[in-house]
């Protein structure tokens, strides 16, 4: 087992570089059908979690010759109901440009959206949101390269359709936010991931946390014709800063899931530390994110999400527990064959989206 994870890091270590802090700009266009994708995740605890998703997309629709945009918003308040809203537009301007930062770029649909590498801009018929990010990031990788996906050399694999990487744990963040039933405005930290591909991963389990005492990301899963499930993770909280390397699950990761019940536990071993996470939210706060899994790439399930999720983290060294932390708000997700039969029929396609 510590021979084939040896080699395992070796060869993840080698090829680090499969992602880079540039690659946060616009991709040239891969493949048919076709998905850019950029997510945020901004904390205000003392208001909940903003979620803005935007992105590129082909799919039978647009044809094979012009990206479409789609902008996606969703707030989930401490207490009471999440709203959704989503948008597709045909017109876009998503491309790098030359600026101090090696991924400065510029995203941009006329009247609805002006977005770079330091702010979003977001003025939708039913929702406006703003953000200003400071310039300093927590990347995920702390080695020469930054912008490493947590996955290393397993993303750069032919058979690998989707590359992701996190550009960052937490960002320092002022936001302002609007709808028809409340509006904040506030200081948080934001998570960013980024991602491209041209096809949906064939299952995935993803937590997410972001907070001034915990920041944590554990994801796991089967891409392309690879039939093993892979796992990576990063913890940061008062006592730990640990990176969990690349792993197989049933070799230095152990899962157990119900996904109806949506409960997960997850743990992870990296020398001489095991870190046990547990995840749980009610069924009926998730929704299904069908853009890009349904409406680009016509997968079997959407993704499900919950940004409602309770998540407690136990630390243990050479098998002593050493910390205990909880985060009360944080993001849980499947997608792939990790589905729920019973969220069928709730916020597909044609009862979410809106277009202009």
């Amino acid at each position: 087992m510590k021979t084939f994870k040896l080699l395992f890091l070796i060869c993840a270590i080698s090829s680090a570089s499969a992602t880079t802090l540039d690659q946060f700009s616009p991709r040239p266009v891969h493949g048919f059908p076709w998905s850019d994708a950029w997510y945020y995740y901004i904390h205000d605890p003392d208001v909940g979690y903003f979620k803005i998703v935007f992105l590129t997309f082909l799919n039978q629709d647009t044809g094979a010759d012009k990206q479409e945009a789609y902008l996606h918003v969703v707030f989930t308040p401490k207490t009471g109901q999440k709203r959704e809203y989503d948008y597709y537009y045909k017109d876009v301007v998503a491309a790098p440009v030359n600026g101090d930062k090696p991924y400065s770029f510029k995203f941009e649909v006329p009247g609805a959206a002006k977005i770079n590498e330091s702010s979003i801009e977001l003025n939708l018929p039913d929702v406006s949101i703003s953000a200003q990010f400071k310039d300093e990031h927590i990347h995920y990788s702390n080695d020469e390269n930054p912008g490493a996906s947590p996955f290393g050399w397993v993303t750069s694999l032919p058979f690998v359709e989707n590359q992701w990487f996190v550009f960052s744990m937490a960002t320092e963040t002022q936001y302002r936010f609007k709808d028809h039933w409340a509006q904040h405005s506030g200081h948080g930290l934001t998570y960013i991931d980024r991602g491209w591909n041209d096809g949906q991963a064939a299952g995935m389990i993803y937590l997410m946390a972001v907070s001034e005492q915990v920041k944590l990301m554990f994801t796991g899963g089967i891409d392309g014709n690879l039939p093993i499930e892979s796992w990576a993770g990063r913890l940061i909280t008062p006592k730990h800063n640990l990176t969990f390397s690349p792993s197989i699950k049933g070799w230095d990761t152990t899962t157990k899931s119900d996904i109806c019940a949506s409960w997960m536990e997850v743990q992870m071993i990296e020398g001489d530390y095991r870190v046990k996470i547990v995840a749980e939210a009610p069924l009926g706060s998730f929704y299904n994110h069908v853009t890009p899994s349904l409406t680009v790439f016509q997968s079997e399930n959407p993704v499900m999400k919950s940004m409602s999720a309770k998540t407690s983290v136990e630390v243990y060294k050479n098998d002593r527990l050493v910390e205990t932390v909880s985060v009360d708000q944080s993001i849980l997700e499947y997608g792939g064959s990790h589905y729920c039969d019973k969220m069928h029929g709730k916020g597909q396609a044609a009862d979410l989206v809106k277009r202009p």
